[in-house]
């Protein structure tokens, strides 16, 4: 039978919190989990680290706590070297331990619903600032003229026609159960967002496109450093973190390799000189595997690291016109209300007594909806000009990632033998449990791990 460590202990009370999953980091174990799945459940470090694009200590740490509340093993070979395996199921395991992780979902799922609501409320809010200020107008102006009045209501009652604002865009984005994972897949299939969610675009625009650009990044980088048996010359990283510092010649950016620093640091490897004076880069973690392999989608997609432009609004044409109208009526009731009250032979406190109701709760609301109405157009301003700058840094980045891609495609003869002396560095060591001599039956508690802990460092 196959020497292990079992690193798991007894099943603690389900009103206890006592997993060791929980203090890792949500994003870590995540991304973990998902590498160790990729991987058929059997992997070392540097497995998990090139898949997930997590540092070598987070991919530690992270695997030796889904070892101890999921029931893993960990064998240790001769050598001192590690392999992790888990049950296929270590996921229900890990989160049967621990309540925290176990409402994960419904939070996420909480906080989601909530931005939308954000998104529908900022829309709704733009209605009702209309509707309060035009009837406010209305009433007051009755006492003056009915004619004015039955002008007054006419118009009024004409504005939201002129938009198409439907009843149901209020009716779904609160009522609809279903409603947030329905529109997540109309937009998907290149549908048109509501009037509210438009009116939201327009103003506050629609989120970072490179949303989780940086983890696949770490990734593309792994799997470059794992396909190149663990060497990579500055040339083979430059395609993924060229662009970033700000010490790199405009003109050549590969002149100075400094960009290749926070790589060494991410994955502990080391700089290394040949006898022709190339230097290559070593990452001996990274050259430890079980024997899975994963393609990295960004590296074989683009070839190097594509940041997508900021976009003003994702909404159409015809709605970003309509939310514009919008907005640009409601500065006009508020300015047409205000005038009204400044001009009137009574204070507006006694106004809002002697009216009451929609008008004694547009004055209070008043101060409000002018900095709404301010607001609705100076942070799309704001937000263009954020973009323009934002988007000539991208279109340099990328312009630089590009180059350096089309400098590795092209070969050039110097190159070639940079590449041709790593590979002389190039090995990989494959760890299987046929070499395990570490063996251990006891369940191990948290001061057990202390202890192992400290027979790892002194591998």
């Amino acid at each position: 039978s196959t020497p292990f460590v079992c690193l798991a202990s007894k099943f603690p009370n389900s009103f206890e919190d006592k997993s060791e999953s929980r203090k890792v980091s949500k994003d870590v174990r995540k991304r973990v989990e998902t590498a160790v799945e990729r991987l058929k459940y059997e992997v070392t470090i540097g497995d998990v680290a090139s898949s997930s694009g997590v540092s070598l200590l987070e991919a530690e740490r992270a695997l030796q706590a889904l070892a101890v509340d999921s029931q893993g093993t960990l064998k240790v070979t001769r050598d001192g070297e590690i392999l992790y395996s888990y049950p296929k199921n270590f996921r229900s395991v890990v989160r049967s331990k621990s309540v925290a992780i176990r409402l994960e979902p419904g939070i996420a799922k909480t906080k989601a619903v909530a931005a939308y609501l954000v998104r529908v409320g900022f829309g709704t809010a733009l209605i009702a600032s209309i509707a309060i200020v035009f009837a406010a107008i209305i009433v007051i102006s009755t006492s003056s003229s009915n004619d004015r009045d039955n002008r007054r209501s006419s118009s009024s009652s004409s504005l939201p026609m002129m938009f198409r604002i439907s009843p149901f865009d209020l009716y779904y984005p609160y009522w609809d159960p279903y409603y947030y994972r329905r529109r997540r897949e109309r937009l998907a299939y290149g549908e048109e967002m509501n009037t509210l969610e438009a009116i939201f675009s327009f103003v506050f625009g629609d989120g970072d496109p490179n949303e989780g650009l940086e983890s696949a990044k770490w990734e593309a980088i792994g799997q470059v450093i794992r396909r190149s048996k663990g060497v990579v010359t500055a040339e083979q990283l430059a395609p993924f973190v060229i662009g970033e510092a700000r010490e790199e010649d405009p003109n050549n950016p590969l002149d100075r390799e400094s960009f290749v620093l926070p790589v060494l640091q991410k994955f502990d490897g080391r700089a290394e000189v040949d006898e022709s004076g190339n230097i290559v880069y070593c990452f001996p973690e990274l050259q430890k595997t079980a024997g899975s392999q994963v393609p990295s989608d960004v590296a074989s997609k683009y070839g190097y690291l594509r940041e997508e432009g900021w976009q003003f609004t994702k909404a159409a044409s015809g709605q970003v016109a309509a939310a514009v109208g919008l907005g640009l009526v409601n500065v006009f009731g508020i300015a047409s209300l205000t005038n009204i009250l400044a001009n009137s032979a009574i204070t507006t406190s006694q106004i809002a007594q002697t009216y009451g109701g929609v008008v004694a709760l547009a004055i209070n609301l008043l101060p409000f909806l002018k900095v709404y109405a301010a607001g609705f157009f100076a942070i799309p301003l704001l937000r263009w000009l954020f973009n323009r700058n934002t988007n000539k840094d991208i279109e340099t980045r990328n312009a630089r990632r590009l180059i350096a891609y089309q400098k590795l495609k092209q070969m050039e003869p110097g190159l070639r033998n940079k590449l041709r002396s790593a590979r002389r560095y190039a090995d990989t060591q494959v760890i299987s449990d046929r070499g395990a001599v570490y063996t251990s039956d006891t369940d191990l508690e948290q001061a057990a791990m202390d202890d192992f802990d400290a027979k790892l460092g002194e591998k």
